[in-house]
């Protein structure tokens, strides 16, 4: 593999992960042999209790960039209207699953420093139409190795419910229509390169994705928000943000939930444990709430209460 193949593709990324690391942080992580990683992350506390709206915030600034290319946005008058305006939207959050997307997007980007291929939201002709398929597409070094990233997200207020959705959702690229579903978002995703990526990106990009032989690694970031009832007592209990920090971390550890996520993989999904499953979670006090406040960040006053 040429070192031109090789080299990094951060430098085709737009978020700097100090930066997103000053609204949440790392509560747990896990890294098993058979291709799976978890790392669930947290929103970070205030004063009093988790910044949410600061984190929402965040998310909302980089919302033109998951639709358009940088310099599109740093050229554009009005990026944020033109974005509001490519993009459709659901009056119920509950139902609008670019919210998740736009975390998931935000969370690769930044973490994995995987570029996305082609911005999606940009390419809609009808704003009421929903592209199927996968929920984003990522491409660059993962571990050392060339990776495709077909990437998944899921907000739920049960997070087995979320876990399932999300490996059910993950299995269809790789059940007996994979390929031509997988062949299908490559087939668009080259004609709609982001111009993000360089002129030596953009080539391998051609080559890779017309190509019959696989030339990439399977990879699946998924990115799953999920109802933590437990957040509320926590941020009742404690006194202050360094201590609601640390019982956030103890919880996390002690939750189980990435055992559920291995068992749910080996007892119902087996076939994906041949490829890489990298999942960013995120405990919520509140899925709705969540969900509403992005929404209303976003597009104002189109939340359905």
């Amino acid at each position: 593999m040429s070192e031109s193949t090789m080299k990094s593709w951060s430098n085709a990324t737009l978020i700097d992960q100090k930066d997103l690391f000053e609204y949440i942080f790392e509560g747990g992580a896990w890294d098993y042999d058979n291709c799976l990683d978890i790392s669930i992350y947290c929103i970070k506390p205030a004063p009093d209790s988790l910044d949410e709206t600061a984190f929402v915030q965040f998310l909302s600034e980089k919302y033109p960039y998951f639709v358009m290319p940088e310099d599109e946005v740093e050229d554009h008058k009005y990026p944020y209207r033109e974005a509001q305006r490519r993009a459709d939207f659901d009056e119920d959050s509950r139902y609008d699953g670019k919210l998740g997307e736009l975390v998931l997007f935000v969370l690769v980007d930044a973490l994995l420093e995987l570029p996305l291929v082609c911005h999606k939201l940009g390419q809609m002709q009808e704003p009421v139409q929903d592209q199927k398929g996968a929920d984003a597409l990522f491409y660059g070094i993962h571990e050392g190795t060339e990776s495709l990233g077909v990437g998944e997200a899921k907000i739920y207020s049960n997070p087995d419910q979320g876990i399932d959705s999300a490996l059910e959702s993950t299995d269809r690229f790789h059940g007996a229509e994979g390929a031509a579903k997988t062949q299908h978002e490559l087939t668009v995703a080259r004609n709609n390169l982001s111009d993000n990526l360089d002129k030596d990106q953009v080539d391998r990009l051609l080559d890779v994705f017309s190509s019959r032989r696989t030339q990439y690694k399977h990879l699946h970031p998924i990115f799953l928000g999920y109802e933590a009832n437990w957040l509320k007592e926590k941020q009742k209990e404690c006194s202050g943000p360094d201590e609601l920090e640390s019982e956030i971390i103890d919880e996390i550890e002690d939750c189980g939930i990435q055992d559920d996520i291995k068992e749910t993989l080996e007892s119902d999904y087996s076939d994906l444990e041949k490829y890489e499953l990298v999942f960013l979670m995120l405990p919520l006090e509140d899925v709705d709430r969540f969900r509403e406040k992005l929404q209303e960040e976003i597009f104002p006053h189109a939340v359905r209460h």
